[in-house]
C-alpha cells in the first residue's frame, strides 16, 4: 500500500513539473532543459530551511518561489538573447552548472552526501499515514497548480505567447516586446518548477544532486512532448504512462541478469512507438514541429 501511494505521489509531482514546463515549452516552443535545475532548487531551498531553522512547508514554500525566480530572472537575461538549438543549449547549461554547484558547495548542500532528515509534511509516525498525507498535499498543490497555469494560458498574457513562434512581426506592431514576453513566461514557469520541488523534499525526506540531473530535464520534456505540446491535461496522462510504465515493467518474469535492460528496451520502444503513430502526442493540440494555430 505504501509503495502504491509512493508511485501516485510521485507521479503528480512529475504532472505539476510538466505543467510548469507547458507554459514555457507549450505554446512558445521554447524548449527548456532547465526544468531539473529549478525543481532542484525548491527541493534544497524547502531542505536546508527546514533542517536548519525548522521551517514548515508553508514558510519554505513562498522562500522557494522566490529564489527560483530571481535566479530564473538573473540567467533569463542571458539566455534570452538565444533561440532555437541555441536556446535548448543555455538551458543546459543551466541544469549542468546548478548541478555541480549542488555537488561542490559542501558547507550548503553538503555535496554528494545530500541533505537528510527532512521533516514530512506533518509530524506523523505511521508510514502509511505519512504517504496518505504526502499524497493529499501534493494532489491538492497539483489542482492548484494546474488551475493557475490553465489562467496564465487562457489570459490575454497566454494568448500573446503563440505570437512569440508565429507572429513575432504581429507582435512587435501591436507594440509587444517579445523579448520580455518569453523573460516573463521563461521566469513564471521556473518560480513555479520550485512548487513540485519542495513537495518533494518534503515527501522523500532526503535530496541530494542525483535527483536534479540533466536526464531529469529530459524526462520531463519527453513528458510535456508525449503529452502534448500545449495541453495540460495530456501532461498528467503522460505523466502517469512515463512513471509507471517502468514500474509496472518490474514485475515482469525476467531473468535476473537482464532485467533492467529489457525493462528500458520495452519503455523505450512504447515511447518511440507513440512518437511514429501520434506525432502531436496522446491529446495534443498539434505535432511537434508543425504549426501551432490558437482555438
Amino acid at each position: 500500500m505504501s509503495y502504491i501511494l509512493h508511485i501516485a505521489t510521485i507521479v503528480m509531482l512529475y504532472a505539476m513539473l510538466a505543467a510548469c514546463l507547458n507554459l514555457c515549452s507549450g505554446r512558445t516552443r521554447l524548449l527548456a532543459l532547465s526544468t531539473a535545475a529549478f525543481y532542484g532548487i525548491g527541493a534544497y531551498v524547502a531542505a536546508i530551511a527546514s533542517t536548519r531553522i525548522g521551517a514548515s512547508f508553508l514558510i519554505s514554500l513562498p522562500l522557494a518561489v522566490a529564489t527560483s525566480a530571481a535566479i530564473a530572472l538573473l540567467v533569463g537575461l542571458v539566455v534570452m538573447r538565444c533561440s532555437g538549438e541555441f536556446f535548448l543549449l543555455c538551458t543546459l547549461s543551466i541544469n549542468a552548472v546548478l548541478w555541480v554547484v549542488a555537488n561542490s558547495w559542501m558547507s550548503v548542500t553538503r555535496g554528494a552526501l545530500g541533505i537528510s532528515k527532512i521533516p514530512g509534511f506533518f509530524d506523523l509516525s505511521n508510514v502509511v499515514a505519512i504517504r496518505v498525507t504526502s499524497l493529499i498535499v501534493v494532489g491538492v498543490g497539483l489542482i492548484v497548480l494546474q488551475l493557475v497555469c490553465t489562467r496564465a494560458l487562457s489570459s490575454p498574457f497566454g494568448r500573446l505567447l503563440w505570437g512569440l513562434e508565429d507572429a513575432p512581426i504581429f507582435l512587435a506592431a501591436m507594440g509587444k516586446d517579445a523579448k520580455r514576453l518569453r523573460l516573463t513566461v521563461f521566469v513564471l514557469s521556473a518560480a513555479l518548477s520550485a512548487i513540485p520541488g519542495v513537495f518533494f523534499a518534503h515527501h522523500i525526506g532526503f535530496v541530494d544532486p542525483s535527483s536534479f540531473t540533466v536526464m531529469e530535464s529530459v524526462l520531463c520534456l519527453a513528458i510535456v512532448i508525449l503529452g502534448g505540446l500545449g495541453n495540460l491535461r495530456g501532461g498528467l496522462i503522460a505523466a502517469v504512462a512515463v512513471v509507471v510504465l517502468p514500474e509496472a515493467l518490474r514485475f515482469l518474469v525476467l531473468p535476473d541478469a537482464s532485467a533492467a535492460q529489457v525493462r528500458q528496451i520495452i519503455y523505450g520502444l512504447a515511447l518511440v512507438a507513440c512518437m511514429l503513430w501520434r506525432p502531436q502526442g496522446l491529446i495534443g493540440e498539434y505535432a511537434f514541429g508543425r504549426e501551432a494555430k490558437p482555438k
